[in-house]
């Protein structure tokens, strides 16, 4: 049977793997040793949490009847139009050209002719790191944008459900474990393809709790559209109108999809400015505080109250008379720009200028996978390097940020090393951390916490100590459980490993919660406070499974941070009182 399944998963693999971990338990031997037939290393590890996660819920999902109804219980819907559906869905996700779509791009449907609430949608994904969600809404001011987000402070004990909106149509893409209990079910009986990585397609609504499944005609509907978005180019998105002509199991569709953000752009300057472009403005500001005082005139400069010198507004907005001034003030409109727009915007600054290193940085950021990005990074940093001229390097070493004109140079060189780490070229990645380190020790861009773990990912721990005693005065979480693990790794349940990770669960409480999985973690953030609910979250990205990597870490740390339970009450025995 153990031969079976693994001839089966060695046929389906699309890659071989190196090494392959187990679970401790029965049978765990015997598949060490079939894979070794196979030329795979094995190891058996005492816990496996990823694994156990999803296993455990897969187990609530068995043990619960699932509320939502199959795909064949909408109405006139047959099982041929169900496998259209899921031939499109796997073609789509095959697909990269709609993947230069961000969740801001509001696409909207001016062919075939669709109920009002259909003829728009979005689509919320991060390239190809997770799987992506389209959500239909019939009005422009339905689509919530980043600047609206984030309003309501997280409070620590909140959890984040991934709760639908009701009354608009979705289409997900779900493991099996989070599908509705009979589309896996169909899916398996009658060998419906799989979509990217062992997704199923599920289109639906949610109306008064109850979920809502497509007619025979709307399913068909969002097959022809998937189906027009796996056959759209980068170049169709760029005309802002396209056409696509699909076939679906109801017959022949014409798709005619638009970006009215393209066709009809909102001004720039209508738009709540981001945080990005807030601060391009005051590096502007500094940039040009500094040529003044270095040619002494501090004529155009104003002091506050407080004494602080600043440069008024109305000084920055002359019309800018160099390509570097014209490309940058271009740029700025591109980081206010929505979706799409911002894109082209970028482009047309590289053209003026071709050293505006920001923009391949903004062009990376919204690339469709982390090699594209990669690629855009290090455009970037080569123009950098060009804008600084060779003295920057020699000259600025030790204070590196501090020189205003180094930091686009640093943006691009720190995201191609994130790019890098998302891909797990971790050597690559803490080569260009270390630089950076060099050329900046203070590390404004606090690229010390990536690189600690990335360490650590590499079985580097001595070097990864000395970072950590470089930085001696940074206590944070994100420097304080790497301490501790690295601690463990050498030591074991030592004295001084206990004293470790008692110092970060004290910087941050709720670290092992989310890296023990029994905690969730917050939704999108920006920013965070020490010792709140992000910061755990962002060490949970930061720590790149070191934990997990380390035998016995997650053992001891549940061990070391799970609190006794409280001893109960006792009652006090009911009697008289004495009268004195």
């Amino acid at each position: 049977m153990l031969e079976s399944v693994l001839s089966q998963a060695a046929h389906e693999w699309r890659s071989r793997p190196a090494r392959v971990q187990i679970a401790d338990g029965a049978g765990a031997e015997a598949l060490k040793g079939l894979l070794a037939s196979q030329g795979i290393e094995a190891e058996i590890r005492s816990e496996l949490p990823g694994l156990s996660h999803k296993l455990e819920s897969l187990s609530r999902r068995i043990s619960l009847e699932d509320p939502r109804p199959g795909p064949l219980t909408g109405a006139g819907v047959t099982l041929e139009g169900v496998a259209a559906f899921a031939h499109a869905a796997t073609r789509f996700l095959a697909a990269s050209g709609w993947r230069h779509l961000s969740h801001e791009d509001q696409v909207r449907i001016e062919a075939p002719d669709v109920e009002t609430d259909l003829r728009r949608f979005a689509l919320d994904h991060h390239g190809r790191r997770t799987a992506p969600q389209l959500y239909f809404f019939p009005d422009p001011e339905d689509l919530p944008l980043p600047s609206e987000a984030g309003d309501e402070p997280w409070e620590e004990d909140d959890e984040w459900e991934d709760e639908p909106w009701d009354d608009l149509w979705e289409i997900n893409f779900l493991k099996p474990w989070a599908a509705p209990s009979d589309d896996g079910d169909l899916w398996e009986e009658r060998g419906l393809p799989w979509a990217g990585d062992g997704f199923i397609p599920v289109a639906g609504f949610w109306q008064d709790g109850t979920f809502r499944r497509p007619d025979r005609r709307r399913l068909a509907f969002f097959e022809g559209l998937l189906a027009a978005l796996a056959a759209t180019r980068e170049e169709d998105l760029d005309t802002g109108r396209w056409e696509k002509r699909v076939d679906t199991a109801e017959g022949p569709l014409r798709f005619v999809l638009t970006l009215p953000d393209l066709l009809e752009p909102q001004e720039e300057e209508e738009r709540p400015a981001g945080l990005t472009l807030a601060w391009r403005v005051m590096e502007r500001s500094m940039r040009a505080m500094g040529k003044l005082l270095a040619a002494g005139d501090s004529s155009s400069l104003q002091m506050d109250e407080e004494g602080i010198l600043f440069l008024p507004s109305e000084s920055l907005s002359a019309e800018p008379d160099t390509p570097e001034g014209r490309a940058e003030a271009l740029l700025d409109r591109a980081y206010a720009a929505r979706g799409r727009r911002g894109v082209l915007l970028a482009r047309q600054a590289l053209e003026i200028w071709p050293d505006c290193a920001d923009a391949y940085n903004l062009l990376a950021e919204r690339a469709p996978d982390p090699e594209s990005a990669g690629r855009l990074f290090e455009q970037g940093m080569a123009a950098g390097e060009r804008a600084l001229g060779p003295t920057a390097f020699a000259e600025a070493i030790g204070h590196f940020w501090g020189v205003l004109e180094t930091r686009p140079y640093m943006r691009n060189r720190e995201g191609l090393a994130q790019s890098l780490v998302e891909r797990k070229r971790y050597a690559e990645a803490a080569e260009h951390f270390q630089e950076m380190l060099r050329l900046n020790p203070e590390d404004n861009q606090g690229v010390r916490h990536s690189l600690v773990n990335v360490l650590i990912a590499l079985d580097r721990d001595a070097e990864a100590r000395e970072l950590l005693d470089r930085y001696a005065e940074d206590r944070l979480a994100l420097m304080e459980y790497p301490r501790a693990l690295l601690r463990f790794r050498a030591e074991g349940d030592s004295p001084e490993a206990k004293r470790a990770l008692k110092r970060a669960v004290q910087a941050n409480r709720l670290v092992p919660g989310v890296l023990l999985r029994t905690r969730a973690t917050t939704p999108g953030f920006s920013s965070f406070a020490p010792g709140r609910i992000e910061e755990a979250t962002f060490y949970l990205i930061l720590s790149l499974d070191t934990w997990a990597g380390t035998e016995g870490a997650l053992d001891w740390l549940r061990k070391r941070t799970t609190l006794p339970p409280r001893p109960k009450k006792s009652k006090a025995k009911k009697g008289r009182k004495k009268r004195r």
